[in-house]
């Protein structure tokens, strides 16, 4: 009885765990491992997808930023810095994880975000695929790591600085 006792709160506790692990959100500075000093530039690239008269049409815009763009780079470096993001459980896989989709299949808009500098060794590759995962890539020879956002609105504040300040690629 008293074993079935120690494994039913071990098991409480293990659940209890994960659980906080799995909803604690994170900056996006402590899951990137990048220091206070600011980044040497910030790239966003926005891919929009819809059908206009019955053809697929795609816009890809474009904004990169660095810290000499002033008030432009700062507006772009709180919004990718307000949103704070929760782990996803492919996470505590002891293999990488190679691919990451929004396994939905009415995506509108995707974005792509480079970030270099701020002590990060390689660059930093982040992947909004639609509002609900984001998928980072921080070192060349490793898989992603997939996590949600908080601020479910993220992609779309991205989207439309993006298009305010960026330019439509050709």
């Amino acid at each position: 009885m008293k074993k079935k006792k120690i494994i039913a709160i071990m098991l409480v506790l293990i659940v209890t765990t994960l659980f906080a692990w799995r909803i604690w959100p994170h900056s996006l500075r402590e899951i990137i491992g990048a220091n206070d000093e600011p980044f040497d530039e910030i790239s966003v690239n926005i891919t929009e997808f819809g059908v206009d008269n019955s053809s697929l049409q795609m816009d890809v815009y474009k904004v990169a930023m660095s810290p000499a763009d002033g008030t432009l780079y700062d507006q772009l470096l709180t919004l990718i810095e307000g949103t704070k993001f929760r782990q996803d459980l492919r996470n505590l896989l002891p293999w990488d994880v190679n691919t990451v989709s929004s396994g939905r299949k009415n995506i509108t808009h995707s974005a792509n975000l480079m970030l270099t500098g701020a002590g990060l060794d390689h660059g930093c590759h982040i992947t909004y695929h639609g509002n609900q995962i984001v998928s980072f890539s921080i070192e060349a020879d490793s898989g992603f790591l997939v996590y949600h956002p908080t601020d479910r609105t993220a992609l779309d504040l991205l989207v439309s600085y993006t298009k305010e300040h960026g330019a439509l690629q050709d």
